[in-house]
């Protein structure tokens, strides 16, 4: 993963925003550890490695922005079943092009997870495949000229935490399981 500079931080800085978020359809994982398991006290609201797989074919979207940009809130609504956590990411598009009118369109049809970054290098996981992000309101602004789109979920837990991007992966030796009988020297 390409990473941007960072200047050095202090012990007790809370920089706001997000840095990155990663974003993957549901319909791309092939399997991903039960909230109900990621909540226990084996786990704690981490997720362990190869805690979620995604195919071999998936397609990781990649969105950085600058400091204080993107945002990620999470709100306690507790209801008559019990609690519930309104997971929200705000992620402004900057510029205007054909392509970001295509970036926008495209996160509108899809049901998202996120891995997002925030300032202080801390990695969330956003939704679930039960409770994936979902576009609530996607528009376009002249001031500045960007696209925003608001992804929301609503989930009984708020959202994990990932170590390190490694954690993703359920094969950390980059190891392929396909099967060849092919071998250049």
């Amino acid at each position: 993963m390409k990473r941007l500079p960072q200047l050095t931080r202090f012990a007790n800085n809370n920089a706001p925003g997000l840095d990155l978020v990663r974003l993957i359809d549901v319909r791309d994982i092939v399997s991903m550890i039960p909230d109900v398991l990621l909540w226990s006290e084996v786990y704690n609201g981490t997720l362990p490695k190869g805690g979620i797989v995604p195919s071999q074919s998936s397609v990781w979207i990649d969105m950085f922005f600058a400091p204080g940009l993107a945002r990620y809130t999470c709100v306690n609504d507790p209801n008559n079943h019990g609690p519930l956590w309104k997971n929200t990411l705000t992620l402004p598009i900057s510029g205007d092009s054909p392509l970001h009118a295509q970036t926008a369109k495209m996160l509108s049809k899809g049901r998202w997870i996120a891995m997002a970054m925030d300032a202080n290098d801390v990695i969330r996981l956003i939704g679930s495949i039960a409770q994936p992000l979902k576009l609530r309101q996607g528009n376009f602004g002249t001031a500045p000229n960007e696209w925003g789109v608001e992804l929301i979920s609503s989930s009984p837990n708020p959202a994990a935490y990932l170590s390190s991007w490694d954690d993703l992966y359920g094969n950390p030796a980059d190891y392929s399981f396909d099967f060849s009988l092919d071998f250049n020297a």
